[in-house]
């Protein structure tokens, strides 16, 4: 990845020009999700609104993690290096989630979430070592994992999209929720299929080899570590980091506008972050490859 020009700092950029705006955009649209009823969320499917929330308030608050990790990037460079392009992907894993779920019918996509949900719990109780079910160490666990366990197939039964008598038997029969490779091929709208599709060539690779360290992405990051004065390249590939943690959050908050709200003034809000003049060139590119015609339309 092509290191970044020098950002204003700070206080003369973020917090005078982005912060205010987009905190606005997401109390916006938490507070839309949590008090207003039209809409209907809940009719759509199982538990929407829960997951849309916690998808909403997870990203919210894991850039403002993201934003007190770059205000002391010179004090303690290395460390907000290392840690923000993990935390920048799992708002981009939200997107892919956000557009998958909501295409068509949520009801069917979304019960397929949480029966790999109920299938994890159920890993995990299957394969806990036959001794430790009758270890009074492991009793509370138990009881927890079960009463979890069960809550969801109980929810599954009350909302139409039961378990199935084979997957109650075998847990591997439940299909597992696909990554963010397979959710974009799994679309069928090919605007919407395109847009993930440069989200994850743009930005998701690199956030995947970087959290997982894979040969690439061990390399990126741990190249800060080389002997010598690479203190600009450090600052510079930091600048890079926080820039992707942003638009990846911009990418979010645009995909629930979109798919959710459908409200004209929220969008225009959306659309006034993402035209800054300030924001750097490969920011502004992911909102015109992506989202610029969707934001005005409500539709990929």
């Amino acid at each position: 990845m092509a290191a970044t020009p020098a950002l204003p700092k700070p206080e003369n950029w973020y917090w005078t020009r982005v912060h205010e705006q987009l905190d606005a955009v997401f109390s916006s649209i938490d507070i839309r999700i949590a008090r207003e009823p039209d809409l209907a969320l809940n009719a759509r499917a199982m538990a929407l609104r829960v997951w849309m929330l916690s998808h909403l308030r997870i990203a919210r608050h894991s850039f403002l993690a993201v934003v007190e990790l770059w205000d002391k990037r010179d004090a303690c460079p290395h460390a907000v290096h290392c840690a923000i392009p993990a935390i920048a992907r799992g708002a981009l894993e939200s997107v892919f989630n956000v557009a998958y779920v909501m295409e068509q019918d949520s009801s069917d996509r979304l019960a397929a979430f949480w029966k790999a949900n109920w299938a994890a719990l159920e890993k995990e109780f299957a394969e806990l070592p036959v001794a430790s079910h009758n270890d009074p160490h492991w009793q509370e666990w138990l009881a927890e994992n079960k009463r979890q366990r069960d809550f969801w197939a109980d929810q599954l039964d009350d909302y139409g999209t039961p378990l199935t008598t084979l997957e109650r038997a075998d847990y591997t029969k439940v299909t597992r929720w696909p990554n963010p490779g397979r959710l974009l091929k799994a679309c069928v709208d090919p605007k919407r299929t395109a847009a993930l599709l440069v989200l994850n060539n743009q930005y998701y690779g690199d956030l995947s080899k970087a959290a997982h360290l894979s040969a690439t992405g061990l390399m990126r990051q741990g190249g800060i570590f080389a002997p010598g004065d690479n203190r600009i390249f450090i600052q510079s590939s930091i600048n890079d980091h926080f820039l992707t943690a942003l638009t990846t959050t911009l990418c979010l908050a645009s995909q629930i506008a979109i798919d959710v709200i459908k409200d004209r003034k929220l969008a225009d809000q959306v659309v006034a972050i993402w035209t800054l003049p300030d924001l750097p060139r490969k920011t502004r590119d992911a909102y015109d490859r992506c989202y610029r015609e969707a934001l005005s339309t409500f539709q990929f």
